[in-house]
């Protein structure tokens, strides 16, 4: 019975801190003794990799597959890496104890003050 062709769709380059150490040739030269048909590499949180994975897939007939493994953050669940740092509040500066609402300007209410900080692409 032939034996199906098989596709490894989880593997990191050294581009991937931390988590891989080959370069994109090791990674194609290493499918090729595996007898892979084909082999995917999905860095984390970039494509740093893939043009030379790609061209070194390419060159020796391997079908290349790109892909990004990314880390998403629910705005409903708590932080499991307290990625989220809490601010403390300070007094704007002049103001005593009795004087206006910390970010009272005039009698009017100031902007609104975040209870903690947040990274540009969370919610």
């Amino acid at each position: 019975m032939p034996v199906p062709p098989y596709a490894e769709l989880h593997c990191h380059s050294h581009f991937s801190f931390l988590d891989g150490a080959s370069s994109a040739e090791d990674l194609v030269a290493r499918a090729l003794e595996l007898g892979l048909s084909a082999l995917a590499v999905t860095d984390h949180g970039g494509l740093y990799g893939a043009v030379r994975f790609v061209a070194a897939a390419e060159a020796v007939g391997l079908r290349p597959i790109v892909g990004l493994e990314v880390e998403l953050l629910d705005a409903a669940v708590a932080d499991p890496h307290r990625l989220v740092v809490a601010r403390p509040r300070a007094p704007p500066r002049g103001a005593g104890w009795g004087e206006a609402a910390p970010g009272a300007r005039g009698g009017r209410p100031g902007p609104p003050h975040a209870d903690r900080l947040r990274r540009p692409s969370h919610p």
